[in-house]
């Protein structure tokens, strides 16, 4: 393949606004190659100068009906145009090819334009191709899958009618229906039954856990009269051996000793805990790792730290009156009832929110002005790791060591708090109550429809 110059003199030039305006000689780019069969095409044309594809094809249209016989070492002639070969040199110097120098004045025309290419033949009987150049517009580009926009999203299918449902230790207001994750496989159905779903927190027993009359307190209290809760916590640091301080700072945690409780949060922040100044009472059985990790605690903090693995209900109603801040940082929580007994004794829980502590905790608001009367109950925290549990320990901690009197009123909003299983069983009712009507508006509708159904076949005999 070889590029070679075509000077093509005398053509019509098109000015900007389409007209010819006189003979300008132009310079041309041609590539030529040899064929298998011997024949040479010219492959393309590039216009140097200002000249048209058609005015290349008009030249090249009226030199069609011309045999140009040429040769490597004799110039070509034709009786209808004037033309001669300039030798095209390769790299090396030697004449490689020999390019067309047309000379014309035709005009361009349509029959010229739309002719078939002209067929040039030499000496040798190659015929030379010259090809047209096209000029139909590239067709648009094709629009794929991914630049069409996303389908609408299809609304979600109303939930199926049911008239039995189901019953889970949750209010409706906070029902949080697990995934796959911890739901263990009924994640999918319980979505599936969301409509039908009841949610009931559990009550405690309001006779045995009560602050006023509970027979394994060294002292009674009661919300009106908290000077008995005092006289708890020094007696709890007195059995423990701790130092007798009555402005400390008490925490304590009650419970199984098992990843769920989240104990091991607990003794990774011991540090933390006992840099704010506080003590920290731990009481429950389980994991034995749990269990040796909690010895160690008290050897290493033993002015701080006290554990007791062991599992002693008397002691926890102890501790639950004698402590100030209750933890649990359980992972999840179905229900949970240590942090209703820790409201009803005045102890203020700070615990994962999670579950049953989220929906019977209500957080304290850090941003509830001066003079404005709080209903928090306690302090929430997530997610379930060591910073969040300490940041929410310390905002307890700050209000106990600085705003005594909201402190105080925090606690007797905890006590007024109701948890008792009055509450829990009013709320059991309504669910029956609604079941009970739901069926017999069932039924009363399935005999209209029976009645309505036989008068129109009584009616069509008729």
């Amino acid at each position: 393949s070889v590029n070679t110059k075509a000077t093509i003199g005398g053509l019509p030039s098109n000015s900007s606004n389409g007209t010819m305006v006189g003979p300008r000689p132009a310079t041309a780019l041609v590539s030529t190659s040899t064929t298998s069969n011997g024949q040479m095409s010219i492959m393309g044309v590039a216009a140097v100068a200002n000249v048209t594809a058609a005015t290349i094809m008009n030249a090249a249209a009226a030199a069609a009906s011309a045999s140009i016989s040429t040769s490597p070492s004799s110039p070509i002639s034709t009786p209808v145009a004037s033309a001669a070969l300039g030798a095209a040199t390769t790299s090396g110097g030697s004449t490689a090819a020999a390019a067309p120098v047309v000379s014309t004045s035709a005009p361009a025309t349509a029959d010229n334009v739309a002719a078939a290419p002209p067929v040039f033949k030499n000496s040798t009987a190659r015929n030379f191709t010259i090809s047209p150049i096209s000029t139909t517009p590239k067709p648009r580009r094709r629009v794929r899958d991914r630049d069409k926009p996303p389908p609408a999203k299809k609304p979600a299918p109303p939930p199926p009618p049911s008239v039995d449902k189901k019953v889970a230790p949750v209010p409706p207001r906070m029902q949080k229906v697990p995934g796959s994750g911890m739901g263990m496989g009924l994640g999918p159905l319980l979505r599936e039954r969301a409509a039908a779903l009841r949610g009931i927190v559990n009550g405690i027993d309001i006779k045995e856990w009560d602050p006023s009359s509970d027979k394994h307190l060294p002292a009674n209290y009661s919300k009106d009269d908290m000077r008995g809760k005092r006289a708890c916590k020094l007696e709890l640091q007195r059995e423990l051996r701790l130092p007798l301080d009555t402005d400390i700072p008490l925490l304590a945690f009650i419970g199984r000793l098992d990843y769920q409780k989240g104990p091991d949060l607990v003794l990774q922040a011991l540090p933390s805990l006992v840099n704010l100044g506080c003590q920290v009472v731990i009481l429950g059985s389980g994991a034995a790792d749990y269990e040796d990790a909690v010895r160690k605690a008290q050897e290493s903090f033993p002015y701080y730290v006290r554990g007791k693995v062991v599992f002693d209900v008397p002691l926890s109603h102890r501790i639950i009156a004698g402590a100030d801040i209750l933890l649990m940082p359980s992972r999840f929580e179905p229900c949970g009832l240590n942090q209703m007994y820790a409201m009803r004794y005045g102890t203020v829980p700070v615990a994962h929110s999670t579950g049953g502590l989220r929906d019977t905790i209500i957080d304290m608001d850090p941003f509830t002005k001066e003079g404005q009367s709080s209903t928090g109950t306690g302090w929430t925290f997530a997610p379930a790791n060591i910073e969040a549990m300490v940041d929410a320990v310390s905002t307890a901690v700050k209000m106990y060591n600085e705003d005594r009197t909201s402190w105080h009123a925090l606690q007797q909003r905890s006590m007024s708090q109701d948890f008792s299983w009055g509450v829990a069983a009013k709320q059991y009712e309504a669910v029956f109550k609604a079941l009970q009507e739901e069926k017999q508006g069932g039924s009363k509708k399935a005999e209209a429809g029976a009645k309505q159904a036989q008068a129109q076949a009584s009616s069509s005999v008729r």
